[in-house]
């Protein structure tokens, strides 16, 4: 599906320390992968370094499919990638066994993204291994692990969506478990219903 079809929400933390990582892995790579634990914000992290790469991008998401299906799909694209005017593709939930199969088409699409000058962001729970790393002549360097929310991250949200008092952002950091993502969202959007009301 293309990417800039769907804009990004208003209220984000920017977290650019990550942005800027995986930029840098774009410029220097033309690949970068995006690990990290369920909800920690992985999806919209490849989606925010789209949006700052140009408009001509796609997205294919892999969410629970087997290796076979992966590996078929990996291989379709990278045949018909030179055909696309794309600037880049993330392949989002890369979740499944690198199995040799999977391992085999995700390298050659990486190679076929190369000469089309496409760049690459892969989203999975894991950093890419070291099977992987050497067969597609990368480093590990291509990979950012995110992490929680950090205060200073919910007070930018809460900010942009003009809610007053730095309380909120420290009580939002403590029911979110220390800063977890998906579940400091959760809480946010629940409040925002509420009117802010803890009654």
């Amino acid at each position: 599906s293309p990417v800039s079809a769907v804009p990004l929400p208003n209220a984000l933390a920017n977290r650019d320390k990550y942005l800027k990582q995986l930029s840098q892995s774009l410029e220097s790579f033309g690949v970068c992968w995006i690990s990290g634990a369920a909800g920690m914000g992985k999806t919209v992290a490849s989606r925010m370094i789209a949006h700052q790469n140009g408009n001509a991008w796609a997205s294919l998401n892999f969410r629970g499919q087997l290796g076979e299906q992966v590996a078929s799909t990996l291989s379709e694209i990278a045949n018909v990638m030179p055909s696309f005017d794309l600037q880049g593709l993330i392949i989002d939930d890369l979740d499944c066994p690198l199995e040799t199969s999977v391992l085999d088409n995700l390298n050659y699409l990486i190679h076929s993204a190369n000469r089309s000058d496409v760049l690459i962001v892969i989203t999975s729970a894991s950093q890419p291994n070291s099977d992987f790393l050497f067969t597609s002549n990368l480093r590990i360097e291509i990979n950012t692990t995110l992490a929680e929310f950090t205060k200073k991250d919910i007070e930018e949200i809460l900010e942009k969506m003009k809610v007053e008092g730095k309380h909120w952002a420290q009580y939002t950091h403590l029911v979110s478990g220390g800063g977890h993502p998906q579940l400091a969202i959760a809480f946010i959007q629940s409040m925002v219903t509420s009117g802010w009301n803890t009654d």
